[in-house]
């Protein structure tokens, strides 16, 4: 079985997911077998739905948790998009998967995400997550 720490959530957010309306609740953490960065979604009395980074980076799981905070559709690219995005490797076609306009709006909600840091209880989550992985 997969141990997951989970050391930041968002609140309930409607996303599209598979054409369909769900209620989400967006979380990134760490994979401790594996020790590494992870990004998941919860849906009411489902299996969390949870992807893996190859690298152990929290502050880039928190970036995107927070992009995908944004994204109105998620499909099969949406977290794979959002991961190189979190990491400044723009995919050729991000606004798209994004689905907006490539508004200035949009793109200082993205400059806002980099330029901002997890709160202190996010941060002592993050800390807390390590040691257990560590442990």
């Amino acid at each position: 079985m997969v141990k997951i720490i989970k050391f930041a959530r968002s609140a309930k957010l409607t996303k599209i997911i598979s054409g369909v309306p769900i209620e989400i609740i967006i979380f990134c953490g760490i994979d401790v077998k594996n020790k590494c960065s992870i990004v998941g979604f919860e849906q009411t009395n489902k299996p969390d739905n949870v992807y893996l980074s190859n690298e152990l980076n929290l502050i880039t799981s928190w970036r995107v948790m927070k992009i995908l905070e944004l994204v109105e559709k998620i499909n099969e690219n949406t977290i794979e998009d959002c991961w190189k995005l979190a990491g400044l490797t723009l995919p050729g076609n991000f606004n798209n998967f994004l689905n907006r306009d490539g508004s200035d709006t949009f793109f200082g909600f993205i400059q806002e995400i980099f330029a901002a840091f997890p709160e202190e209880k996010t941060l002592k989550s993050m800390r807390r997550a390590l040691r257990l992985t560590n442990g």
